[in-house]
């Protein structure tokens, strides 16, 4: 898969997320190494980081970055968010509270392929820091990806996109957790 988003073959990328949290490449079981597979994940974030950036003209604080694969990879988390970023965030969630619902573990499960994701993207060159430290669009553009439409991997990227947008309209990140349920 990696080929086919980065549009070239990609060798040697080796990285380790917290000695002993991450199963082993080939020991994960296949459902888990697709789904949740480092190229596919890291173009999901990448896209709320890209989205992000253009709208607030500067970078997305890393622990926004957690907030992202948990949305977007449930799949009614993801069916139940707007089609448009125009849709207020707030009331959006007062109609929703039900999503809340699991959220936190989601969060907490998902963390080691979010941390795991981000290193994939700033090796690939698609996600980088800046000097504040926030997460920022690399010098290598995920490019156009022929997903089509009516595929869950286009929906996840489209809703990463609403996302990035959402959240680069919060003044207080710490709001924004506690909207979602979650302790920083």
């Amino acid at each position: 898969m990696a080929s086919k988003i980065f549009g070239r073959t990609i060798k040697n990328i080796s990285y380790s997320v917290a000695e002993g949290t991450m199963l082993p490449w080939s020991k994960r079981p296949f459902e888990v190494a697709n789904l949740l597979n480092p190229a596919f994940c890291s173009v999901i974030i990448y896209s709320a980081i890209e989205t992000y950036y253009i709208k607030k003209n500067q970078g997305m604080p890393y622990i926004l970055s957690f907030l992202i694969l948990p949305v977007v990879l449930h799949k009614q988390t993801r069916e139940a968010l707007p089609k448009r970023s125009s849709a207020s965030l707030h009331p959006w969630f007062q109609n929703h509270g039900e999503i809340r619902v699991g959220f936190s573990r989601r969060v907490q499960q998902l963390a080691p392929y979010t941390k795991e994701s981000i290193i994939f993207g700033m090796q690939t060159n698609i996600i980088a820091i800046n000097e504040q430290g926030e997460l920022v669009p690399g010098e290598v553009k995920a490019g156009v990806l022929n997903w089509d439409s009516n595929t869950e991997a286009f929906e996840c990227r489209e809703k990463a996109k609403l996302l990035g947008s959402w959240y680069s309209k919060v003044l207080d990140i710490s709001t924004l957790f506690i909207l979602w349920g979650v302790k920083p």
